[in-house]
């Protein structure tokens, strides 16, 4: 079951401490990206417990200066990444090789 292994992998990629999460921001905000999107996809809620009041998320929003507060938003450019990138794989699928 790839979608249950994926999910796993996803959540054991944001098993981060508080520390590395202050340390690492960008690594940080595109595993919470992540996570939600593939939360929505598979239908599942493995971000819920970074997401939380006095969570993760909320540490980190309040000790760094971003000035997005809402992690959906990085998740929609982690949508549209993806979209980009299932469209190229569509259009080189049909593409015929060249030899």
């Amino acid at each position: 079951m790839l979608p249950s292994r994926v999910a796993a992998r996803a959540a054991k990629l944001l098993a981060i401490s508080q520390a590395e999460a202050a340390s690492d921001r960008r690594s940080f905000v595109r595993q919470v990206s992540t996570l939600l999107h593939l939360d929505a996809v598979l239908g599942i809620e493995r971000a819920a417990p970074y997401l939380a009041a006095g969570g993760l998320w909320q540490q980190w929003t309040a000790a760094t200066p971003n000035t997005v507060g809402d992690p959906q938003e990085y998740r929609q450019v982690v949508d549209q990444l993806c979209s980009f990138a299932s469209e190229c794989a569509e259009l080189f699928a049909r593409t015929e090789p060249r030899n």
